[in-house]
């Protein structure tokens, strides 16, 4: 019999892998929208703003992620819950560059990402994300939910993916950026 230990430790790398393998793949409808501008005519000098946040839901999880600029992100993110499973009690935020292969223990480590665990998650909780903390890139962005007893080969009750650029480059002093 497999330790509560194992359990996780497996469940943890599966949803490593699986950002990770999917960041850079096809995105199902339902796994994001986006608050995106519409496109201005050529004629018109106002343009809309990029997207603020990120919404993403599945199977009763409802998250936004803000701020954004665009898919662009840069400085603290918030991860808010809007809505959990009722049998949920735990959640797992990932945040894992696009190619990264190292062992989970050397994430944080490397900045090559980040890892946070919620235990009783609530509708309202909030994660907050340092991107300072991580490399320039695109990261893989993965929400999921769990619970206990779940089975190892199926641990999630529900998962949102999304992936965004990281781009903590300093605004130059003086010069107007778009």
């Amino acid at each position: 019999m497999k330790t509560k230990t194992s359990i996780w430790t497996l469940s943890l790398a599966l949803i490593i892998v699986g950002v990770t393998l999917t960041s850079g793949c096809i995105m199902l409808p339902f796994m994001a929208s986006w608050t995106t501008p519409q496109p201005q005519p050529q004629n018109l000098t106002r343009q809309q703003p990029p997207a603020a946040e990120i919404n993403l839901e599945n199977n009763g999880l409802s998250v936004n992620i803000a701020p954004t600029l665009g898919n662009k992100v840069k400085g603290i993110l918030t991860v808010k819950l809007n809505s959990v499973p009722s049998k949920a009690d735990n959640v797992l935020v990932s945040f894992v560059q696009q190619g990264y292969s190292g062992p989970m223990e050397n994430l944080t480590a490397s900045r090559k990402g980040l890892l946070e665990w919620l235990m009783e998650p609530k509708a309202g909780a909030e994660v907050f994300l340092d991107t300072s903390k991580v490399e320039n890139g695109v990261y893989g962005f993965g929400i999921a939910v769990g619970y206990e007893g779940a089975p190892e080969n199926n641990p999630w009750l529900a998962l949102v993916q999304t992936q965004v650029l990281v781009d903590n480059t300093p605004a130059s002093s003086g010069n107007a950026t778009g």
